[in-house]
């Protein structure tokens, strides 16, 4: 299985243009956990690992499970990940996710660790955020439950931010089932 990265080198808030990279034989490191008291800010470089890229102009699509992970500790795991790229200036538009996914963050602030799963994911720069669709479920860990408390809805914005409070998800058409720790 030839696995390839593409690596963004700068910070994609400024749009920076995407480099292929050579096929990579190593395996991603995974398990990554952001650091607590830090927020999430921007990607900063960011590692894809998958079974196969297609590069076209405007775009680069990752098949066969395709996985990411953020300098700040975010993963991203799908069956496809699709990283459009402007034709007129070669910047990063978005990043959007099909297929089973899931997400992996941390809050620092309330020490929680989430885990989203939904149909598909956008990952929108500018906005700094995901959008979620289609059979959304988190599962956040807390030591205030005994268990994960377990969230479903019909779709959910992950906001990614500065500070030890994010990220901030919003469901909804929210179910919301956990226990209390005594």
């Amino acid at each position: 299985m030839t696995k390839y990265c593409i690596v963004i080198a700068v910070v994609i808030a400024l749009a920076a243009p995407l480099c292929l990279a050579e096929p990579v034989s190593a395996p991603v490191k995974t398990g990554v956990s952001q650091p607590l008291g830090q927020g999430f800010g921007k990607p900063g470089n960011v590692t894809i690992d998958a079974r196969q890229s297609i590069a076209n102009p405007g775009s680069v699509t990752f098949t066969g499970h395709a996985h990411l992970v953020t300098e700040n500790g975010a993963t991203l795991d799908a069956a496809e990940l699709k990283a459009l790229i402007s034709k007129e200036d070669n910047t990063f538009q978005k990043v959007i996710a099909t297929g089973k996914v899931k997400g992996t963050f941390n809050q620092a602030i309330t020490k929680r660790f989430y885990t989203v799963y939904a149909d598909e994911g956008v990952y929108d720069p500018k906005k700094n955020q995901i959008d979620l669709t289609g059979s959304v479920r988190i599962l956040i860990d807390s030591p205030m439950t005994k268990g994960p408390l377990v969230q479903t809805g019909t779709s959910a914005v992950v906001l990614l931010g500065n500070g030890p409070d994010y990220p901030i998800i919003t469901t909804q058409d929210v179910k919301t089932v956990f226990t209390v720790n005594q």
